[in-house]
């Protein structure tokens, strides 16, 4: 029951975010568990079909295999994204966040590497690498990216985007 209840919201946060990015077309049905997701993953697939060189689209896909468990397909996604846009930093943390959910450290240290030289003063993603160096008992580096993502979180604070 709490697993369905906690589907439920992450559906209607979605939802939320669907209608904020496209105002113009509401969804026309209720949703319900099954139904939420084959609907939003056809309304993302004529989006891809539509512009296939959107990165965007293919982040939300991957964000909406995710809410499911299905890693393997949103990495896929995520995978599209980075050959559209490699410069992107947030698939980058993204596949980090699936890779050390499914124990690939290595992978999940390389990508948050990747998100970082693409995003050097972003206080999360050194934060999270901290926190994944930390896990790997690198305890002096995972103590090196705290402290600086607490001093750039400071100054990101102050830009409206504090970590």
């Amino acid at each position: 029951m709490r697993i369905q209840y906690g589907l439920l919201i992450l559906i209607a946060l979605f939802v939320l975010y669907w209608l904020q990015v496209n105002p113009i077309q509401p969804l026309p049905k209720p949703l319900c568990l099954n139904h939420g997701y084959s609907f939003l993953n056809s309304q993302l697939q004529i989006k891809i079909k539509q512009q296939p060189k959107n990165p965007l689209h293919y982040l939300q896909r991957a964000q909406l295999f995710l809410t499911q468990g299905d890693t393997a397909t949103a990495l896929k996604d995520l995978h599209c994204a980075i050959k559209i846009q490699p410069h992107a930093a947030e698939p980058f943390f993204i596949c980090a966040q699936i890779y050390a959910a499914r124990n690939h450290s290595h992978d999940a240290l390389n990508a948050i590497n990747r998100a970082i030289s693409l995003d050097t003063i972003n206080a999360e993603y050194i934060h999270y690498r901290g926190t994944l160096k930390r896990v790997a008992n690198d305890y002096i580096g995972a103590m090196s990216d705290y402290q600086k993502a607490i001093r750039l979180g400071k100054v990101n604070f102050y830009k409206g985007s504090g970590c």
